[in-house]
């Protein structure tokens, strides 16, 4: 046989063969492409959920956090009143002075301090230029506490003070301070503010 002969045999006889297999390659492709593209449509599906769930998660974090802060000002704001509410509130009654012995100008006094608020403790008291101070009585909601101390000499010009420490129901200690301004052997009795600050 000829080559010419040979070769046109051989074409014609593996021609239909290569024609197959390019036809079964070109399906095989689209099927490998299909796949390629189910699997990215799944990818972006598992994406899409899992920027959902972060979303989710998100919102959650963010409502934990808005009611941790409501209650933390709703503490805050308990606190607030409760320590409104136990500062001390406190009234002078009328000073009251028994003649000692008939002597002129010499007394002794007798000071009510009324608490008109919440409950405290009287944890101590110093007098400055005051002699002889002792306290009766509780400090309890609308109790009374009196101090008795001898009145000063007539010539006697200076203030004197008593000084007091205080406890209240949140467990803060308070300073208040009493002033006592002589007169021809008396006082005269005023309760100074939350400010004033005692000489040491």
């Amino acid at each position: 046989m000829e080559p010419n002969s040979l070769g046109d045999f051989v074409a014609g006889a593996f021609g239909p063969l290569a024609l197959f297999w390019l036809v079964c390659g070109y399906f095989q492709q689209g099927i490998e492409l299909r796949q390629n593209t189910q699997a990215l449509q799944n990818q972006a599906t598992e994406l899409r959920n899992s920027v959902q769930h972060q979303e989710q998660m998100s919102q959650t974090a963010i409502r934990q956090l808005e009611l941790e802060k409501e209650v933390l000002e709703a503490n805050m704001a308990r606190d607030l009143k409760a320590a409104a509410d136990a500062e001390p509130d406190l009234q002078l009654l009328a000073i009251d002075h028994t003649e000692v012995g008939g002597q002129k100008h010499k007394y002794y006094v007798q000071l009510p301090l009324k608490n008109v608020g919440a409950d405290l403790e009287l944890l101590e008291y110093r007098e400055q230029g005051v002699e002889n101070v002792i306290a009766r009585g509780e400090l309890g909601s609308m109790q009374s506490v009196t101090f008795y101390f001898d009145g000063p000499l007539p010539s006697y010009t200076t203030a004197s003070y008593i000084h007091l420490t205080l406890r209240d129901q949140v467990k803060r200690r308070h300073l208040r301070s009493i002033r006592l301004t002589p007169s021809n052997g008396m006082y005269s009795a005023e309760l100074l503010p939350p400010d004033f600050k005692p000489e040491s």
